[in-house]
């Protein structure tokens, strides 16, 4: 099942090769490594340009978002493996 959650959280990235890459990331207290990740792609928001991450963590997919203008990361979406099937 997804869930939207739109909420600014704490993130630990690195630049690996002129590439930007989240390696963990906290939100509600919780800490939380990135096992995978699966997708990435940007788009555009106004002047804005969104760096998206579809990454696995303790088992359930979170898509992660960074605003290079804002320089704020986001918990855009949860899938719960456990409300799946």
């Amino acid at each position: 099942m997804q869930q939207e959650i739109n909420e600014s959280i704490a993130v630990v990235a690195i630049f690996k090769n002129g590439k930007l890459v989240p390696h963990s990331f906290s939100w509600q207290g919780r800490k939380y490594r990135i096992d995978k990740i699966s997708l990435e792609h940007q788009e555009k928001r106004g002047t804005a340009t969104l760096f998206c991450f579809s990454v696995s963590a303790s088992g359930n997919t979170y898509e992660l978002s960074f605003n290079n203008q804002t320089l704020v990361w986001k918990l855009e979406k949860i899938w719960l493996e456990a409300m799946i099937g």
